[in-house]
């Protein structure tokens, strides 16, 4: 399961890319991208809404692939007999929809988690700097 979602990350981005703009708009979207490929390539420093971003969309994606789950045994478990080429229809699509949810949770979990090391290893050696006081030392050498 794990190697098929890996070998189609890059047949996905447009899925996501299209799931995530229906639900946010096309800049918050770009964005969360963004954050996910630079989690993916390993460029950039992380901070903290790039590791806050990519937890969001873990969460989200996850309780998605739980219903998703639901609905898929829910499906398995009905005995139903009648109109059998209807019934394996839907369970071909609920497995499809479970699948496209899992991969993009497993994405966003493994984005989260690279992420999320990064900041806290900019953390420990003192690299990580907070906003507010850039801010400060900005003004005070504007000052100066």
């Amino acid at each position: 399961m794990f190697d098929f979602i890996e070998k189609n990350y890059k047949k996905d981005d447009l899925a996501l890319a299209e799931d995530l703009e229906r639900r946010y708009g096309p800049a918050m979207a770009q964005d969360i991208l963004d954050q996910l490929n630079k989690a993916e390539g390993g460029s950039g420093p992380a901070d903290y809404l790039s590791v806050k971003t990519l937890s969001e969309g873990e969460e989200l994606y996850r309780r998605d692939a739980q219903e998703a789950l639901k609905r898929l045994k829910a499906s398995r478990m009905a005995k139903i007999k009648t109109r059998s080429g209807v019934i394996e229809f839907e369970g071909a699509f609920l497995l499809k929809e479970f699948e496209r949810s899992f991969a993009f949770y497993m994405r966003f979990h493994k984005g989260y988690h690279v992420l999320y090391r990064q900041a806290m290893q900019a953390y420990k050696i003192k690299a990580y700097v907070p906003a507010y006081q850039l801010e400060q030392n900005t003004t005070v050498l504007q000052a100066a």
